[in-house]
């Protein structure tokens, strides 16, 4: 007895005959494989994000630790509002700096709770470099912390 294997019929995929629906075929297609590439595209934006964020509160630390190490009267370990213009201030004693490494560094600090509690605060007190004062927190600008604050507890 010979047992032979049945042949294996293969099937190919002719293009349809319609040139209406081979032009739908290909346009789903084309659309499937630019949806691909846009995942990839914001996946690899995402990334780069991430790498950019944490590069980002490297450089802020490492830049606040520097300016507080020169003046702890203005940046205490309790925070304190600093003045309005700080960063001229701050760019003028620090030329090597960037200005984008002295924003930096200010939001770190000006972005933290205690900071803000601080500004929300009635009796507020802005501060120089030097640590003598500097005026009053504005209604506005203590309004505006506020607002940050409550945000922050609506994303916990």
């Amino acid at each position: 007895m010979n047992h032979q294997m049945p042949r294996r019929r293969i099937l190919t995929l002719k293009s349809p005959r319609d040139p209406e629906l081979a032009s739908k075929i290909e346009e789903a297609r084309a659309k499937r494989e630019r949806a691909e590439r846009q995942a990839v595209l914001e996946a690899e934006q995402q990334a780069a994000k991430k790498i950019r964020v944490a590069r980002d509160r490297e450089t802020g630390a490492a830049v606040l630790a520097r300016i507080r190490a020169d003046f702890p009267r203005a940046f205490p370990d309790w925070k304190r509002p600093l003045a309005s213009g700080m960063h001229k201030e701050l760019q003028a004693h620090y030329p090597d700096l960037t200005p984008r490494d002295i924003r930096l560094a200010l939001s770190t600090w000006c972005a933290n709770v205690r900071y803000l509690t601080a500004v929300v605060r009635r009796d507020a007190r802005r501060v120089n470099l030097d640590g003598s004062d500097a005026g009053p927190v504005a209604d506005e600008q203590r309004r505006h912390a506020r607002i940050q604050l409550k945000q922050r507890k609506g994303k916990k």
